[in-house]
């Protein structure tokens, strides 16, 4: 923040940076000011002479020699300068350098001063004389310092997200921790956050120029109005807009020339970044944390998404909002991290100088997801019949305070996600009572674990079905059986290995198509996070809507034969009663390819393998073909599941079934 003090001569202004801070001289400000008006210099132009220049130059010179730590090159224009300089330093330089400056006055031929030449040079001092008095200082007032610049860069930058986990979880605590006092700061609130919210469904939804107004009209809402004064978070956010409104523009079916990126975040506001990923970190010169622009879009999208949530919290809607209580728009934020996280994972190199182009080759429907909670239902065998958000007059007639409508079978169900406030039995007596005489039973949802005595309190209702919902996970399970375990549960050997049994058994006996399909796909969603060290499953589940991806992997590609697959790698399974022929084979290719140019790898796990021929094509010979064509499609089946239950060795599976592609 700039400030003319009391202490500084007229004319001088000290702003403060993370590191040291800027000292400037301007002779606009003396020249606009009516003060230092002096008859016939009233209507020249204002300029330090050439001699006083020097002066200034040798005096900044000296202060260098003095504090090297800081030393920046200067230019010394003929109305103005500035340069680093210590805060404690301010006030003595800049009454040094006013005695030495001097102002000539320069009388244009349209003046009407009727002066035939310009007056001789005025002494600062005597410019001023009547407001201010310019002290005499000498080098000896200057203190004995120690300054180290790394030293001091480091304690001023604020900690923040250390390592991105592209989960809600985590999410929300960058929100809450973060943005949420960065925005309160800044006074950011209204209908900015319902406009931040618009773009980015429209960019999902490939609106592209509708989302390129609304991120534009975000844009000057938030960093122009007259209603909220500069902010620390204020110049990252107007960039990242920026971004992204480049970003729809050029998607857009008009022409666009979008503009230079600038990819950098300030040193001070470290902590509002979520992927700390940086090709260069601050240095005295440049205090700034520099990102590829993969990363830099990535964390414009992160950030725009996170400060509509920290602006202001949407209501309730089944189709955006987690109904828990954190009023994260699960929509768009599942869609954000997404694609934040295979942009960080899997952007080619060329990526790093041309983003838009390379972006221009994605298709965001990859990204888009279908909200959690109704996605764990239907893999659970729920159809979903209704949500609140649409049916406000059913919901009002049959009086019950619901979420969902659901069918099993036979039965229907009114989902309740119940929220933190509602966890007494007070509000569960109450629904019990809503729902009394209607032909529905009621299914209530528990995102957290219950202490056993509320379990107890909570008991056995007729007509009432109480669940947990893990939505990390994507798992169902009665609070009977309790708490459905995620990935990180399961920390030891034996844990893991006894988990992955659980799930082939599970597949090997699972009975109808859907449910063939899931426990396949959850058993090898647990080997990939579980069981080999390259691989993190991104997302479960990749339904767009064209395509479905079963599982979507980011490889680290430290180990053979990931360092062949690059990044993502698509996995289907097929838990089939026959083996899949040429035609599921293309389809891995096609997605493959739809997913990322640049992909190198996919995965086909198929429980009866694949057939020696279909419509006269060998599958074998099709896979050849393939990986000539640039992509490798690593084939599993139940022997090499039952492979990795007795042994544990999934990595030594995955490395002999990349050493029989290349035997096909």
């Amino acid at each position: 923040m700039a400030s003319e003090s009391d202490s500084l001569p007229p004319g001088f202004q000290f702003s403060e940076k993370l590191i040291a801070g800027r000292l400037d001289f301007d002779i606009i400000r003396l020249e606009d000011d009516d003060r230092f008006h002096r008859g016939d210099r009233t209507n020249g132009i204002w300029k330090l002479t050439d001699e006083a220049r020097e002066a200034i130059v040798a005096v900044i010179d000296e202060y260098y020699d003095r504090r090297p730590a800081i030393k920046e090159s200067v230019s010394v224009r003929s109305e103005s300068f500035a340069f680093r300089i210590l805060p404690e330093d301010a006030e003595h330089i800049s009454h040094y350098l006013a005695a030495d400056l001097e102002i000539r006055f320069e009388i244009p031929d349209f003046s009407p001063s009727g002066l035939d030449e310009d007056p001789d040079p005025l002494p600062y001092s005597a410019l001023v004389n009547d407001v201010a008095t310019v002290r005499e200082v000498s080098w000896s007032e200057i203190p004995e310092t120690s300054f180290d610049a790394e030293e001091d860069i480091e304690a001023a930058i604020p900690e923040g997200h250390t390592e991105p986990d592209f989960f809600h979880d985590d999410y929300l605590d960058y929100v809450l921790d973060y943005l949420v006092p960065a925005v309160e700061d800044a006074g950011w609130r209204g209908g900015h956050a319902w406009l931040l919210n618009l773009g980015m469904q429209e960019l999902r939804n490939g609106r592209y120029e509708e989302a390129a107004y609304a991120f534009a009209g975000a844009k000057d809402g938030l960093t122009k109005h007259s209603l909220f004064d500069e902010s620390r978070i204020q110049p990252l956010v107007r960039r990242s807009l920026n971004t992204l409104r480049d970003l729809c523009l050029l998607k857009a079916p008009d022409e666009y020339d979008f503009s230079e990126f600038d990819l950098y975040c300030e040193a001070g506001v470290r902590d509002l970044l979520y992927v700390p990923e940086f090709v260069s970190q601050p240095t005295i010169d440049d205090l700034n944390f520099r990102m590829n622009n993969p990363v830099w879009i990535a964390n414009a999208l992160v950030l725009v998404q996170g400060v509509a949530h920290a602006i202001g919290r949407p209501t309730i809607s089944r189709t955006e909002v987690d109904p828990f209580g954190s009023g994260m728009t699960l929509r768009n934020a599942s869609f954000v991290l997404k694609l934040a996280n295979s942009l960080v994972s899997t952007a080619p190199d060329e990526a790093e100088s041309e983003p838009i182009q390379y972006l221009e080759g994605i298709d965001l429907g990859n990204f888009t997801p279908d909200i959690t909670i109704t996605r764990t239902l239907r893999s659970a065998g729920y159809t979903i019949q209704m949500y609140r958000n649409t049916t406000e007059g059913v919901r009002d007639e049959l009086n019950v305070d619901f979420d969902l409508i659901v069918a099993h079978g036979d039965d229907k169900y009114l989902v309740r996600a119940m929220r933190p406030e509602d966890r007494d039995q007070g509000t569960l007596e109450e629904l019990i009572e809503q729902t009394g005489d209607l032909d529905h039973s009621l299914l209530l949802l528990y995102d957290r674990e219950l202490e056993s005595t509320s379990v107890s309190e909570l008991g056995e209702q007729d007509g009432v079905e109480m669940m947990y919902i893990n939505l990390q996970a994507e798992r169902l399970s009665p609070i009977s059986a309790g708490y459905p375990r995620s990935f990180a549960d399961f920390a030891t050997e034996e844990e893991i290995r006894d988990e992955i049994e659980r799930r082939f058994v599970a597949a090997q006996e699972a009975e109808t198509t859907e449910s063939k399909g899931d426990r396949l796909e959850e058993l090898m969603a647990f080997i990939f996070e579980k069981a080999v060290p390259d691989t993190h499953v991104m997302t479960p589940n990749n339904r767009t809507s064209t395509e479905e991806i079963d599982l979507q992997l980011q490889n680290k590609e430290e180990h053979h034969p990931w360092t062949q697959l690059g990044a993502p790698i698509n996995v289907e399974c097929k838990n089939w009663n026959e083996s899949v022929g040429v035609d599921e084979i293309y389809s891995v290719y096609g997605k493959a390819k739809m997913t990322s140019p640049n992909s190198k790898g996919a995965i086909l796990v198929s429980w009866e393998g694949v057939s020696d021929s279909q419509s006269g094509r060998n599958a074998d010979g099709l896979l050849r073909d393939m990986r000539i064509q640039d992509l490798d499609i690593l084939v599993l089946d139940q022997d090499d599941l039952s492979e990795i239950v007795e042994t544990g060795d999934a990595q030594a599976v995955f490395e002999r079934a990349y050493t029989n592609l290349y035997q096909r």
